[in-house]
């Protein structure tokens, strides 16, 4: 899908995919932002919600793989030195540092 031959919408496929993990970082990151500056605007539950979503310990969250099994937590928590303990948001700023 990412060779110099295939295009997505008339550009070259591996481009149009960095420009759009790009943008996607870039959008979380803005809304992260927004968020903090708005946080005391929200209410006490709100945050909560926000927050856990954002910084939960995904291995906690009953994840499966993609035969449908529960994944162990212990080597969830033990995966690529913890980043995925360390939330959602971690674990994407880790995955876009990794692609580029």
């Amino acid at each position: 899908m990412y060779n110099n031959g295939t295009t997505i919408e008339y550009i070259p496929s591996a481009a149009y995919v960095a420009n759009y993990q790009k943008n996607m970082y870039g959008e979380e990151e803005k809304l992260l932002d927004r968020f903090a500056n708005n946080q005391g605007y929200h209410t006490s539950g709100y945050n909560k919600l926000f927050n856990n979503i954002v910084f939960l310990n995904l291995c906690r969250t009953g994840l499966y793989d993609l035969q449908g099994n529960i994944i162990n937590v212990e080597q969830c928590e033990n995966f690529n030195a913890g980043i995925l303990k360390q939330g959602l948001y971690v674990a994407v700023i880790k995955l876009y540092h990794l692609l580029y």
